[in-house]
């Protein structure tokens, strides 16, 4: 059986197409780590120029260490106190530093004024949710890796989609069946090969970006409140995580949007017999509910959080409210995450069925 694996792993890999989208995917990632990441990083000095690089980050550490602790009013007073004088020599949406950009514009109107709003009215009345500290790496994680993983599914669609239904094009499924593995493993190895490219893929992105950021920002910051958090509307999220916890979550929301991405490919390979058509059907299913998400009707948005392309969004299904079960309380991020192991788990079962079934029919 691991001798069919590793042929129909490498029979994906062979596919030129499948090196040109792995190729895209680096350079995405290298571009988006170019320009989110530690070499794009800046600090604004005093006299309004810019420290840039690995000393930006020290500079930026003991800007934020001034801060650190629960946010209240007076600690935004004295962040805007302080940073009055970088304010009025530049302008006013200009990056100074990750205490200020991360706090300090909540607090400012259009032009630049103090809004005089109260921290309990920014953030809430929970300490717990508006704890800071200096999380500027991880934070950065939560900004690119969407989008990779995003892309990331197209690569994999582009790549598997032909799995089971070029054998079908090729009439290669009916050889197959009369031999002696045939009926069975061949099938279930092409199922175990593509989730393992998924998985290996995957996990290799996460791996990479994660030792990136750790080694140059250190990871000592990771427990500050996710509301805090400046790389979406994880103001939205309405309990207590920490930038850590978020990703963790997020580790586990890429790597299962991925592999449940993987059985669906499966499944549609499985069961037609045109790669064109399989191709269509998975994109249409992958791609549409990104164009949904706008639409103010809530059990769509509920929905919506169980589709792959929704789930590497990360903060789209954080947002939604913990599940009461009792006197028990689960997170609704949970229902996903097991929905897209299922969904993996039974293409199994289903690319077996169909392959017979489509095979047997052809012969």
């Amino acid at each position: 059986m691991s001798r069919l694996i590793l042929f129909e792993l490498e029979k994906i890999v062979k596919r030129k197409i499948v090196w040109v989208g792995l190729a895209v995917l680096l350079l995405l990632n290298v571009a988006l780590y170019m320009t989110v990441g530690m070499p794009s990083m800046t600090v604004m000095s005093d006299d309004g120029g810019y420290i840039r690089g690995a000393d930006a980050i020290a500079a930026d550490k003991q800007i934020a260490a001034e801060y650190e602790g629960v946010v209240t009013d007076s600690v935004v007073d004295r962040l805007l106190s302080d940073h009055r004088v970088k304010q009025e020599k530049t302008e006013i949406y200009a990056y100074m530093d990750y205490a200020y950009d991360n706090l300090g514009r909540y607090f400012m109107d259009e032009n630049g004024r103090y809004s005089g709003l109260p921290v309990t009215a920014v953030f809430g009345e929970d300490p717990q949710m508006r704890e800071f500290h200096y999380g500027r790496g991880g934070e950065d994680l939560l900004t690119y890796l969407p989008l990779i993983f995003l892309v990331m599914g197209y690569v994999l669609i582009i790549a598997l989609t032909p799995v089971f239904s070029d054998e079908y094009a090729r009439r290669t499924d009916a050889l197959i069946l009369t031999s002696r593995l045939g009926k069975r493993q061949c099938a279930l190895s092409k199922a175990a090969a593509s989730l393992l490219f998924s998985a290996v893929l995957a996990l290799a992105v996460i791996a990479v970006n994660y030792v990136l950021v750790a080694a140059f920002y250190g990871t000592e910051g990771w427990n500050m409140s996710i509301q805090l958090c400046g790389a979406g509307d994880y103001t939205a999220v309405p309990y207590v995580m920490t930038l850590g916890e978020t990703l963790i979550w997020a580790v586990v929301f890429f790597l299962s949007a991925m592999i449940g991405l993987t059985g669906l490919i499966l499944i549609c390979s499985a069961f037609s017999s045109s790669s064109f058509v399989a191709l269509i059907v998975v994109l249409v299913i992958y791609t549409v509910p990104l164009f949904l998400t706008q639409l103010a009707y809530e059990p769509l948005q509920y929905a919506l959080s169980f589709m792959p392309i929704i789930m590497t969004t990360v903060v789209q299904v954080l947002a939604k409210p913990l599940l009461e079960l009792g006197s028990l309380s689960v997170n609704f991020a949970c229902l996903p995450v097991l929905t897209m192991l299922l969904l993996a788990a039974s293409s199994f079962f289903l690319c077996v069925k169909a392959f017979r079934r489509t095979a047997e029919v052809r012969g």
